[in-house]
């Protein structure tokens, strides 16, 4: 073999190793079914109290998802109080009249923001007709799999990506509304647990049947969800979701797209709360200025620097990045791009440049 050859060989060997491993790394999310705020794939998102509370979006997560590189935002916001809090469903409404036995899959992954003062996740819930007669009255219940939220075997780690199986976990599930149902808990909170689904699914229970139990509330057969009507400790939750197979789908949350709830997207900001929740600087434009406002851990923020319009013009559009102006330590910064674009830079998690934010500018 010459030299030549075996030059060939080895480059063509890696690139083929290069391939596969691109697609090791990319053939689930090519597998998957895209879901952006333009193409929902069938779901149906409700944003209760979306108008002074909660909120979603079609976005990048702060850390890589399970699939793709996009995921859904779900906030509950600040709401509470009796009707006051904020919640988000995500639903799937094509599962009605199956009987629960139908669901042979159905799992989810949630990113649970390390802010979030409680350690609960996204959960899911599964509205039933007990009886499986639609016509009869007052036998609705919603068996409810909520890990954290229960005293369960399941424990919630805020700040990375974990995948709940919603079919075969035990020990999450609690039964809320009417009617009694054998081998069901009441409320998790009373302290009962039961085991998975599938072991349910046996002679004492063959009629339970999935129903739309309140669209108008965004109440469906099938609801991964994100806080509570009366807010309490579900107040100033935020998380992200992505990765969810229901019975042999994929289904791979995108950024694109509109979201919705408008509790953060009226905050003024260009990087706003809807996007970017972990956020420690904020940047406001206004009439011939940029204010940019550090942000405590409790939420407040405070006035870092401000940046004319005048000193933008004099940077002019840079052949390099240039500073534009700086809070006192140097922590906060603001940049100007060689693309014309502006980029805030501040400290994350022991960072300095853990938190970067890019937009086109404010106009002037």
């Amino acid at each position: 073999m010459n030299r030549e050859y075996a030059s060939r060989r080895i480059a063509s060997l890696l690139l083929a190793l290069a391939l596969l491993l691109a697609a090791l790394s990319g053939g689930a999310s090519a597998a998957g079914t895209v879901v952006t705020g333009t193409d929902l794939q069938g779901w149906i998102i409700t944003a209760f109290n979306g108008t002074t509370s909660s909120f979603y979006d079609f976005t990048t997560p702060p850390a890589a998802p399970p699939e793709g590189t996009g995921a859904l935002l779900m906030g509950s916001g600040p709401g509470t109080g009796p009707n006051l809090g904020g919640k988000i469903y995500v639903s799937r409404p094509d599962f009605a009249g199956q009987k629960l036995s139908a669901i042979t899959q159905f799992s989810y992954s949630a990113y649970m923001l390390p802010a979030n003062a409680m350690p609960w996740t996204i959960y899911a819930n599964i509205f039933v007709d007990l009886d499986g007669n639609l016509s009869t009255t007052n036998d609705i219940a919603v068996l409810s799999f909520s890990p954290g939220d229960c005293p369960v075997n399941a424990t919630v780690t805020r700040g990375v990506w974990e995948t709940w199986d919603v079919v075969n976990t035990p020990g999450v599930w609690a039964r809320y509304g009417s009617g009694a149902i054998a081998g069901w808990p009441g409320q998790c909170h009373a302290g009962t647990t039961l085991g998975t689904i599938a072991s349910l699914l046996n002679a004492s229970h063959p009629n339970h049947v999935i129903v739309n139990a309140n669209p108008t509330s965004g109440e469906y057969g099938l609801d991964l969800v994100i806080g509570q009507k009366a807010g309490g400790t579900w107040q100033n939750i935020t998380g992200y979701l992505d990765n969810v197979r229901i019975n042999g789908t994929t289904y791979d949350f995108e950024a694109g797209g509109p979201g919705g709830g408008v509790s953060c997207r009226n905050d003024g900001r260009e990087n706003s709360l809807c996007w970017e929740p972990w956020a420690t600087a904020a940047v406001y434009c206004q009439a011939g200025w940029i204010d940019v406002y550090r942000i405590h851990e409790d939420g407040r923020g405070t006035l870092a620097f401000q940046t004319t319009a005048d000193e933008i013009a004099a940077a002019g559009l840079p052949d390099f990045f240039t500073l534009l102006g700086q809070d006192e330590p140097g922590n906060i910064r603001l940049y100007r791009l060689n693309t014309g674009e502006f980029q805030l830079n501040a400290p994350l998690q022991d960072d300095p440049n853990g938190y970067a934010f890019i937009w086109p500018g404010c106009g002037f």
